[in-house]
């Protein structure tokens, strides 16, 4: 089956979808479905086309033509995707979540005569979306209402896709995140000294702002713990800033991505491993909340017990007291009390990260819960 992966992004932008599609794509080339990935061209020095690993990237400055309204721009796209589409004429299109780049896909179906409404389509959302001010209209529930099969990567984000578009309600189904298991195998908690790790984008919506901000009171049940937030974002000088200024800065670091090139598929793993805990911290932030966690499973997996908010998929992920503790939305003190309670009951800590292994291999397993089920609903799809 020949399919194009429609995302948002894409290499080498690093973060959780990026890197589930990074392993999804070559799995289900395995799976005899060719693929291409379509996404945007966040910045001008990257190749509008190039092969990496073994999938072949064309990007487009979809958000470009978007932001200034170019007219000439947007006509260009459409003739480059019109010709991409003739060239590799599709049996799928599947988007994973629906940004500015969706516009020139719905616009490429309704094109009488186009190429594209040949083909089916599939939408995923990672994240869950924020309520619209009015249910079902804008872009969202237009792409919603007119595709072929919906997916959620939790059922937080299926249920709210239903409630935009009640029709899909047949035609939309759950698919549970996954990752290949690491080649290393779990090291025992460290809690002399522990440390506490935040791991993925540092943007406004992970709430690492709100791991800064409960390092005194931790601090102060725990002298010797360290705060390790791995990622990079627009957040990052802000948040070294913040612990300056809250005396906690020598606790505290911010080394950025630890491999941003992903020439070391096993470095995010040996840094989950040296951690005590994983803190997920998330908040909804402008149109979406968090939609499944990719860094919690990661920690799941490797037996690390995982601090996080209640919001969106997160949910699903982390069961309170079974793989970890969910602590309220924007409540540092909440987060700094969970966190106490874990390193002062290393037995507690060491039961709630063999039950995320648990859940890990019960519910997300890659090859089962997520590959599988993809491959299924691409056959199911097949015109």
């Amino acid at each position: 089956m020949r399919v194009i992966q429609w995302a948002e992004s894409y290499w080498p932008t690093v973060g959780g979808l990026e890197n589930l599609l990074e392993r999804l794509v070559p799995a289900l080339i395995d799976r005899g479905h060719e693929s291409i990935i379509i996404s945007n061209q966040l910045s001008p020095h990257l190749p509008r086309q190039e092969r990496h690993g073994r999938v072949e990237v064309h990007r487009f400055p979809f958000l470009r033509a978007v932001s200034t309204r170019d007219v000439a721009l947007f006509a260009r796209i459409r003739r480059e995707l019109s010709d991409l589409f003739v060239r590799f004429p599709p049996d799928l299109v599947h988007l994973h979540d629906v940004g500015a780049s969706a516009l020139f896909l719905m616009s490429q179906r309704q094109a009488n005569g186009g190429p594209a409404p040949a083909a089916r389509t599939a939408v995923t959302l990672h994240c869950v979306p924020a309520p619209l001010p009015v249910e079902g209209e804008g872009l969202l529930g237009q792409v919603l209402q007119t595709a072929d099969w919906v997916t959620g990567v939790s059922a937080a984000a299926v249920e709210r896709a239903r409630t935009l578009a009640p029709d899909i309600a047949s035609r939309s189904s759950l698919i549970y995140n996954g990752l290949p298991a690491p080649a290393i195998e779990p090291s025992p908690l460290p809690f002399d000294p522990p440390l506490l790790l935040c791991l993925g984008r540092v943007v406004r919506g992970k709430g690492y702002d709100l791991a800064v901000s409960a390092m005194p009171a931790v601090l102060e049940r725990c002298p010797t713990a360290r705060l390790l937030i791995s990622g990079d974002g627009p957040e990052r000088a802000a948040l070294r800033r913040q612990a300056d200024d809250l005396g906690v800065g020598d606790a505290v670091e911010l080394p950025g991505w630890v491999d941003a090139t992903w020439s070391d598929p096993l470095a995010t793993w040996r840094t989950v491993n040296r951690a005590t805990m994983l803190l997920m911290p998330s908040r909804p932030d402008g149109i979406w909340q968090e939609g499944f966690g990719l860094s919690a499973l990661q920690a799941m997996m490797m037996g690390r017990p995982v601090v996080a908010a209640r919001t969106g998929g997160l949910v699903e992920v982390v069961v309170d007291n079974q793989t970890g503790l969910l602590v309220a939305t924007d409540d540092a003190d909440a987060l700094a009390g969970a966190v106490g309670m874990i390193l002062e009951h290393p037995d507690k800590a060491r039961r709630l990260g063999q039950g995320g292994r648990d859940r890990a291999a019960a519910l997300f397993d890659w090859e089962r819960d997520c590959v599988g089920r993809y491959d299924a609903l691409y056959r199911r799809l097949r015109p």
